[in-house]
């Protein structure tokens, strides 16, 4: 009698050595692998990134996507990163299975582009010499790049935005209640471009549609998105996020002599 239960439990014993090393089988995730580690957004810019799991055959490849800074980028269940504010942030992507993870560091940068020219934007500053005091009075805002050539700049941008159109989207059009309702000027210096718009009757000049918008806030901090279509069938299109600051203080930028926009 004693024989058959010591053959009960060795076979018992058995099964239950058999069951614990088929759960060991299971493939584990050993590593996290993201497609993009370290890349550039521009402000409401979007990227998707991939993550790959390591081995190929782990059992649960499943991840999870978070963000150290949802107010600079924020990132979805599928790795898509969207551009929200000047900065830096690490997005990780979470194996579910042990916890293993690979990041990516996006850094956002004010900046603009024409057609598929990007160009980051290193200082703004703006001109309120006229704001609420003429007719076609407003802010003007300047736009430099990060590129310069000798003592000019590469690429400069210069909108002009009216007060009563301050805080609001419009459309560019030539039909316009205002003598003066805007103003856009692009040039770049090697090689030469340069594009310019106005927004009166008949003098839209480069400019074929487009909108502008402006948001500006106490503190002096503001931000201005433009995407114009141009007469080449390129578009400029640019979100600068910023505080003001006047021309003493631009980086040591030259402020532009007032001129009467009046049309």
């Amino acid at each position: 009698m004693k024989r058959k239960i010591y053959l009960l439990l060795a076979v018992s014993a058995a099964f239950m050595t058999w069951s614990c090393s088929d759960d060991d089988d299971t493939v584990h995730v050993t590593e996290v692998n993201v497609s993009d580690d370290a890349f550039t957004l521009f402000l409401d810019e979007e990227k998707t990134i991939t993550a790959e799991v390591m081995p190929a055959n782990a059992g649960n490849p499943a991840i999870e996507w978070s963000t150290s800074a949802a107010d600079v980028a924020t990132v979805d269940a599928n790795g898509n990163v969207k551009a929200v504010a000047p900065g830096t942030a690490v997005i990780t992507a979470k194996a579910k299975d042990n916890a293993v993870t690979g990041t990516a560091n996006v850094t956002v940068v004010n900046g603009f582009v024409l057609g598929t020219e990007r160009t980051e934007i290193k200082a703004a500053y703006y001109d309120d010499a006229d704001l609420g005091e003429t007719e076609g009075g407003g802010l003007s805002f300047y736009f430099y790049s990060t590129t310069e050539v000798g003592d000019g700049e590469d690429y400069s941008i210069w909108i002009d935005i009216p007060t009563e159109r301050l805080n609001t989207t419009f459309s560019l059009t030539e039909e316009d209640p205002y003598n003066w309702s805007w103003w856009i000027e692009y040039q770049k210096a090697e090689p030469a471009v340069h594009y310019e718009g106005f927004g009166s009757e008949g003098s839209m000049e480069d400019v074929v549609s487009g909108t502008m918008s402006s948001k500006v806030e106490g503190g002096g901090k503001f931000t201005v998105t433009f995407d114009i279509l141009l007469t080449d069938g390129k578009t400029l299109k640019g979100k600068y996020s910023g505080v003001m600051l006047d021309s003493e203080t631009a980086n040591g930028r030259v402020k532009r002599e007032t001129v009467n926009r009046n049309r």
